[in-house]
């Protein structure tokens, strides 16, 4: 799932917007998924940099994994510190995907840490270009 949003939003904005669009995707409950990864942000902030989130919870289930990706050129306001975050990784998994939960986050960690990335994050002109921009960009491919 990509999202590109052209306006300001607060952590539980887009938090609802999320949870609708993985709701629709794979078919559970819009309302569990929002209080799931809203109880998490609480617990403790997902806001790794001035511009980057990656919110990530495990659900109950069975074989469920999906990423959502999302840039908000106005930014999201996390608290006073972070107001401006414009790169989400949102990921949503079960305790059996945990391997893969983990892998991701590495696979992000990567991604993001190369110095042509955001540039190349702020160019991209469509959702298949920020789709792209994440897939191919600089990892190790283990």
């Amino acid at each position: 799932i990509v999202l590109d949003i052209n306006k300001h939003l607060d952590y539980k904005e887009f938090f609802e917007l999320a949870s609708q669009k993985i709701a629709e995707k794979i078919g559970c409950d819009k309302e569990r998924i929002y209080k799931n990864i809203l109880k998490r942000e609480e617990e403790s902030t997902t806001v790794i940099s001035k511009n980057l989130a990656i919110p990530h919870v495990v659900v109950d289930g069975k074989n469920l994994f999906t990423l959502l990706i999302a840039r908000c050129h106005e930014g999201i306001e996390f608290n006073e510190e972070y107001d401006h975050v414009n790169m989400v990784f949102m990921i949503l998994g079960t305790k059996d995907e945990r391997n893969f939960h983990l892998r991701a986050l590495s696979a992000i960690a990567q991604i993001v840490q190369d110095p042509e990335f955001t540039e190349k994050w702020k160019k991209a002109k469509s959702i298949s270009e920020l789709r792209d921009t994440v897939l191919l960009g600089r990892r190790n491919r283990d």
